[in-house]
């Protein structure tokens, strides 16, 4: 396929025949028809132009280096579009496969050319880590990554970053060019971005794992980033923005945080007495999080209801699902009412926990709000401690309250660090 935008011309290969297409191990797409394979080429064809008007140089690099498109399978089969709103659909780069990129073809042009943008920088990244070492790995040693449901190594972290490093100047770029409902998205994505990113390469110096030349490029990183340090996006997007932040490390707690059991049971066997009994020391990380992630369903929402705002109320005219709708909406006693129903039926499931979470800060940051989103992991684990235990169950706002003396801390929803064994999925740059 060769697309052109200006002076700006882009020659990729539509790979859908290779055998080994496959080394990103996410399911490559059928055999692309007729109609299929026009449709990718107008949607790059859009994507392109996007990229080339905003940043030549970026455009310049991307047409020397980028030379492959591998179309993975969508629920279809073939290749078709995937994603909602605001997700870009499923994308990966390889180590081993310097210029292609793996990728489900998102809604429209704007989505897709976000995703060049981000596989690009891996494309970059991966080709400088197999000349240059930027860090030296510690086996064990896992990050919080504000944009995956699983913790990260270190390497992982930085390819990360990198990758939305990019994403942050894509859409701050181009944020100011918008109309409608995609320059109310623009703007979230671009505050969304710009603060997850700036957290990541925060950590990445911290880890104390840098080498010289990693310094120097994370340095690199942070100057580029300072570039938009000035720009405020408008009140709603930056909130709900924060929202979708906050939601994730939440998440990320519940799935991947467990306090000590017996911690746990002693603070259990005090409900409901007025002491809850000693503080709960820090979580440990679970070995593995094997368990399926679940896509973010708020922060879909809270994408759609900036972007196609006729389809979020299409959406909330039909009441489900109510409490996520709620929440985003911000009828927070309307939201905590059917977390508390959910969390009574499903007590092991983070997302309504975190929902919770979200909907008593809305409302107020009192005892209960402080201490779900300071520590949701103990107070989840309490909570089902005491449903095992007594076979009755207790208000999840009340258990949160009750644990507020045992669980210090702000009201501040952030993973750390953790340490935990380590897990690979080969050279696949997957941040």
């Amino acid at each position: 396929m060769s697309v052109t935008a200006g002076e700006s011309t882009l020659d990729v290969h539509l790979d859908d025949l290779d055998p080994y297409r496959d080394n990103h191990r996410l399911g490559p797409a059928d055999r692309l028809d007729g109609a299929a394979a026009d449709a990718w080429r107008r949607t790059l064809d859009g994507a392109w132009r996007f990229i080339a008007a905003d940043d030549p140089g970026r455009a310049a690099a991307m047409a020397a280096g980028l030379n492959a498109l591998v179309p993975l399978a969508t629920r279809d089969g073939q290749g078709g579009q995937s994603g909602q709103g605001g997700r870009r659909g499923l994308s990966a780069t390889s180590a081993d496969a310097f210029g292609a990129v793996a990728i489900t073809r998102p809604r429209d042009a704007l989505l897709f050319a976000e995703s060049l943008v981000h596989e690009f920088q891996h494309v970059k990244l991966c080709s400088l880590l197999g000349s240059v070492p930027l860090y030296a790995d510690r086996p064990g040693e896992r990050h919080y990554s504000p944009w995956r449901d699983d913790p990260r190594p270190l390497g992982g972290l930085l390819q990360g970053a990198y990758a939305y490093l990019g994403v942050t100047a894509f859409w701050g770029r181009r944020r100011g060019r918008l109309t409608g409902g995609d320059a109310a998205y623009g703007e979230y994505a671009f505050a969304l971005w710009r603060e997850q990113t700036a957290y990541a390469i925060g950590r990445l110096p911290a880890s104390g794992r840098l080498t010289e030349a990693g310094e120097r490029f994370v340095a690199g990183m942070r100057a580029s980033l300072d570039r938009w340090a000035d720009v405020s996006p408008p009140t709603i997007a930056r909130r709900q923005a924060e929202s979708t932040a906050a939601d994730h490390a939440l998440v990320w707690r519940l799935r991947n945080l467990r306090p000590d059991p017996d911690e746990v049971r002693r603070a259990a066997a005090r409900w409901p007495s007025a002491d809850p009994g000693p503080a709960v020391a820090a979580a440990s990380l679970l070995p593995a999080d094997v368990r399926p992630g679940t896509p973010g369903a708020r922060s879909d929402l809270r994408a759609l209801s900036l972007r196609d705002p006729a389809a979020f109320a299409r959406l909330a005219a039909q009441g489900e699902p109510a409490a996520d709708l709620a929440q985003v909406r911000g009828r927070h006693d309307a939201a905590i009412a059917s977390y508390r129903a959910l969390i009574a039926a499903e007590p092991e499931r983070p997302e309504p926990w975190a929902g919770l979470a979200l909907s008593l800060l809305g409302r107020g940051r009192d005892d209960a709000a402080r201490t779900l989103a300071a520590r949701p992991e103990v107070v989840a684990a309490v909570y089902l401690r005491i449903v095992q235990d007594k076979g009755a169950s207790p208000d999840p706002v009340e258990v949160a309250r009750w644990l507020a003396p045992a669980v210090p801390g702000d009201a501040s929803p952030v993973a750390p660090r953790w340490d935990a064994s380590e897990r690979r999925r080969g050279d696949v740059a997957v941040e």
